[in-house]
């Protein structure tokens, strides 16, 4: 997804969407065909199990854009105590600045 700078308006912009099961699979390594820069992990057992939620909020200050909001997934491993399968959900916080390469 690509976002203009000039499609920012002055009172922020507001996104949500999901990310691609199969896709974020096969960047963790589980799949038939991986990307060159996929992760490698140690296990296959480790899997999403549904779309991986996305909201931000993006606010520009000057020529920086300023991105928050948060992500939110659940995804299934092998317990390496007991070998059962459990489901983890996970909530992750995004906050990041981008500027533009002449203000770094």
């Amino acid at each position: 997804m690509r976002i203009r700078i000039v499609d920012i308006p002055p009172e922020g912009r507001d996104l949500e969407f999901d990310l691609d099961v199969a896709a974020l699979n096969r960047r963790v390594g589980i799949g038939d065909s991986q990307p060159k820069d996929s992760v490698k992990l140690d296990s296959a057992d480790y899997q999403f199990q549904a779309p991986v939620h996305v909201r931000l909020n993006l606010q520009l200050e000057g020529s920086t854009v300023v991105i928050h909001g948060d992500a939110s997934a659940n995804f299934q491993a092998t317990c390496s105590r007991c070998a059962e399968t459990a489901t983890q959900h996970l909530d992750v916080p995004i906050d990041l600045l981008l500027k533009p390469a002449s203000a770094r």
